[in-house]
């Protein structure tokens, strides 16, 4: 990504949490997604002097929407951004948005996506900087390596909502999701496909940054489309793997493989 006067700040949190704080080095505005820590945030905001102006949730669960309370308690100015669907399950919630309704912070501008399936009402944040490259906010839809859950929704709903982020985002969009899940993540994937050797060697870089510490966030959307077995339900090599030929259930079964409870269906004695 080309050099912005705008930062994403990442800040850990919980056990494996990521917050990401977004702020104008020249007019020191500042905005968050998924605070699920308030004082992570006020402390942060305190430190480099910073003007909070925006809260942008991607769904509701208290692990991303922990700290909006406690944020808006201090900074009652600070407007909140969700979906409509989640009106009355975001706390302090302000702003109701729809499937691709505009946002902006400064002079990045973007719009929320709807991808129910984690959720029903779980939105991604698709930003286009100064440079017009690509940030975009999953929350729990899209993990490296692996995609959310599905609590509320269906695996088709979560298959189709994946399905359009994989057509719509440009290879070269920087992701941040909101879990450090990768190394598990690549470390399954490693058993279900033992003979793709770049899965082995994405496999090793990733031990490499965990070892230092250093977040695995942001991905690039490309390399994740061409490495992650979860995003390559049409590989051909994959789904003679799996023994399946619609790309819906190649999907599904990559799922439950990283569930741990696709064993007995795929007998995966190649991580025994």
């Amino acid at each position: 990504m080309k050099n912005s006067q705008i930062k994403v700040t990442i800040v850990e949190a919980l056990s494996d949490n990521y917050i990401f704080i977004l702020w104008d080095e020249i007019t020191r505005e500042a905005a968050v997604f998924d605070p699920c820590v308030a004082s992570l945030v006020l402390d942060f905001v305190l430190k480099h002097q910073l003007y909070l102006t925006k809260i942008f949730i991607t769904h509701h669960h208290h692990d991303h929407v922990g700290g909006i309370e406690e944020i808006k308690a201090v900074l009652p100015h600070v407007k909140v951004y969700a979906s409509a669907y989640d009106k009355g399950r975001i706390p302090e919630q302000t702003c109701y948005l729809n499937h691709n309704d505009l946002v902006h912070f400064s002079f990045w501008h973007g719009k929320a996506l709807c991808v129910p399936g984690h959720t029903l009402g779980h939105l991604v944040y698709q930003f286009f900087d100064e440079n017009l490259c690509e940030i975009v906010f999953v929350g729990d839809t899209i993990f490296s390596g692996g995609c959310g859950r599905v609590f509320e929704g269906t695996m088709s709903q979560m298959f189709q909502s994946i399905k359009m982020l994989r057509d719509v985002l440009s290879d070269n969009a920087n992701i941040y999701c909101s879990h450090e899940y990768t190394l598990s993540n690549y470390s399954k994937l490693v058993c279900l496909e033992p003979f793709n050797s770049s899965l082995a060697e994405k496999l090793i870089n990733i031990k490499n940054l965990r070892d230092q510490g250093i977040p695995t966030i942001p991905f690039l959307w490309g390399e994740e489309k061409k490495l992650s077995s979860i995003l390559r339900w049409d590989d051909c090599a994959l789904k003679e793997t799996l023994g399946i030929e619609s790309d819906e259930e190649t999907f599904v079964c990559v799922r439950l493989f990283l569930n741990q409870s696709l064993n007995k269906i795929l007998q995966a004695k190649n991580c025994q």
